[in-house]
């Protein structure tokens, strides 16, 4: 349902689309649930926000205003960290403290963070895919951010690849995904 205005929820149990929501003009894209807090977190593609529903009703409780084209999202601790791509002209990720849904702080990065995830340690690693089409154009890199501080720690660059998510094993190893050469 890319680029609809529609969410539904179905049922594990029955298989069967249990509601749904339409959301006009905000292109509701990646979704995180907190399980904690009993919320669920939905990118507005088209109008650079984040809603937070109620997982049972699809109701929207809130909408926090973030970067441009927010991709994908990770919850570290209290704090929801949103990848803002803006198709590769955005460098920020926006951190929502996710007790009060408010705007917390914005990082910014490089061209086109798209994807996160959370190590062991509780450190929040992100992938920006740089701007193959900019002038001049970036490649992709990896930020280590501190949960707690929000300070970028380290960064892994990267010279022939567009790079686009990122997963965290628990084997000691990240994973990073790309179009090797594609550019190039």
């Amino acid at each position: 349902m890319s680029h609809s205005e529609n969410l539904v929820m179905i049922s594990l149990e029955t298989h069967q689309q249990l509601r749904s929501a339409t959301f006009p003009g905000s292109n509701p894209r990646e979704m995180l649930i907190d399980s904690i807090r009993n919320k669920l977190y939905v990118t507005r593609t088209n109008s650079g926000a984040v809603f937070v529903l109620d997982p049972s009703t699809l109701t929207i409780m809130k909408s926090v205003t973030v970067g441009s084209n927010p991709l994908g999202m990770i919850i570290a601790g209290n704090y929801l960290f949103v990848c803002n791509s803006g198709y590769g002209n955005d460098r920020t990720v926006s951190v929502i403290d996710t007790r009060a849904d408010t705007l917390k702080a914005s990082l910014v990065l490089s061209d086109g963070p798209t994807g996160a995830a959370v190590a062991p340690d509780g450190k929040v690693w992100v992938a920006c895919s740089g701007n193959a089409f900019g002038t001049p154009p970036t490649n992709g890199k990896i930020f280590i951010i501190n949960s707690t501080t929000f300070a970028s720690e380290d960064s892994i660059s990267f010279s022939e690849s567009i790079w686009g998510n990122i997963a965290i094993g628990t084997n000691g190893y990240a994973y990073a995904t790309g179009i090797a050469g594609f550019f190039g």
